[in-house]
């Protein structure tokens, strides 16, 4: 499926553009990126059915400022997303049009991507991508005995959400999707709660991983093993915990008198091919205050926007 991605924006001062769109739409940036072999910076906004990427030329040579020179600051192209950017590349060159490059290369955002020449596409420059797992910022918590790594992604001011996964399986594959949409309104603090349990029990290390960072309370995201280890954390810290929202939540080793003191509001959410249909409705049963989702199988693009309306309550 095709959609629109983003719209490249060229501008000559990121600060002005951004206050400008702050006073339009009542959103910052949420992302600053390098691209040092394009020459650019960019600084992306969500603007809902789709970005904005902000586009400011590092030196003289990029073709952001050359573009500058010749049209001033507009739109500078237009983003399409697709499933496989290497399989676009190959049917566009079938029907006679000629990229930009040899091949698709990085670029912003996660992204591998292609550009046509807008004399091939009625003036427009047109740039085709497909997301690769998101990059995350790494960094390290100090604890009693050294420290741990803990990974970032979304503006620093924006409100916390502490995300429970693991690296290894499906689970980082999973959440990818969820992990963009969640940059765009959060700073994200993920935790490998897996990797990290000879340390620290996971509530331990979400406390610590709070406390260096600054943040009072948090939002709380877990996916399938680590659901646990979320409602215990907001059980043994209600004025820490904000909202919890767990997808395909395991339940096993959970009791219920544990279950019925944690105040804070959760949504449940599974597939509806999902085995763990039946955890899902004795979590709903025994916790106090619950949403529930039910979503088509493989339906991730869908749960997104609903996860950001259950975090945007708060």
């Amino acid at each position: 499926m095709v959609r629109l991605e983003h719209i490249g924006i060229a501008v000559r001062e990121a600060a002005e553009a951004a206050a400008l769109f702050e006073r339009l739409l009542g959103v910052t940036p949420y992302k600053v990126e390098t691209v040092a072999r394009e020459g650019v910076q960019t600084h992306f906004i969500d603007a809902g059915t789709a970005k904005l990427e902000l586009l400011v030329a590092l030196d003289e040579e990029s073709p952001v400022a050359k573009f500058l020179d010749r049209r001033g600051e507009g739109i500078h192209h237009l983003a399409f997303e697709v499933d496989d950017v290497t399989a676009t590349m190959a049917r566009l060159r079938e029907a006679g049009f000629h990229p930009l490059s040899d091949a698709p290369r990085p670029g912003a955002d996660g992204k591998r991507i292609f550009f046509l020449h807008p004399k091939e596409t009625r003036g427009v420059l047109v740039e085709f991508c497909e997301s690769v797992p998101l990059p995350l910022e790494e960094t390290t918590v100090p604890v009693a005995d050294g420290a741990f790594p803990v990974h970032l992604c979304g503006a620093p001011g924006a409100p916390p959400l502490v995300v429970l996964f693991r690296a290894t399986g499906a689970s980082l594959r999973v959440l990818d999707p969820l992990l963009r949409c969640f940059e765009k309104r959060f700073r994200v603090v993920a935790l490998d709660a897996e990797a990290l349990a000879h340390l620290a029990p996971a509530i331990v290390l979400i406390h610590t991983a709070l406390e260096h960072f600054g943040h009072r309370r948090t939002h709380l995201f877990a996916h399938r093993e680590d659901a646990p280890e979320a409602l215990r954390f907001a059980r043994f810290h209600p004025k820490r915990t904000a909202r919890l929202a767990l997808h395909t939540p395991a339940a096993s080793g959970l009791k219920e008198k544990l279950l019925r003191n944690v105040r804070a509001p959760t949504l449940l959410a599974s597939s509806d091919q999902d085995e763990a249909l039946d955890a899902l409705f004795r979590l709903r049963r025994d916790l106090l205050e619950t949403s529930l989702a039910i979503l088509p199988e493989h339906a991730l693009a869908a749960f997104a926007p609903i996860l950001e309306q259950w975090f945007a309550r708060e």
